[in-house]
């Protein structure tokens, strides 16, 4: 994380607010037959950073974090601007 907030920093002229869904996902585990809720859990994670926002956001994911804010913005779209 300490990194990654570097580039924001750097190349973001924007307000930004890094987030860490709190380990990893559990890859594979949908195709096993659990883990459906993986995404709408994390995306869940960061409906109170959303809510204490003054106006809709614009979401940024790397990695696994870009499924996390697209199902962030598909569930809670009164509170995103884009994506």
């Amino acid at each position: 994380m300490g990194q990654f907030q570097g580039v924001l920093k750097r190349y973001f002229f924007a307000q930004t607010l890094p987030f860490d869904v709190g380990g990893q996902a559990r890859f594979g585990e949908a195709a096993k037959g659990g883990g459906e809720d993986e995404l709408p859990r994390q995306a869940a994670a960061l409906l109170p950073i959303l809510r204490a926002q003054k106006q809709p956001v614009v979401l940024v994911g790397h990695s696994y974090g870009g499924p996390v804010i697209v199902q962030a913005a598909i569930d809670y779209p009164q509170y995103v601007r884009g994506w």
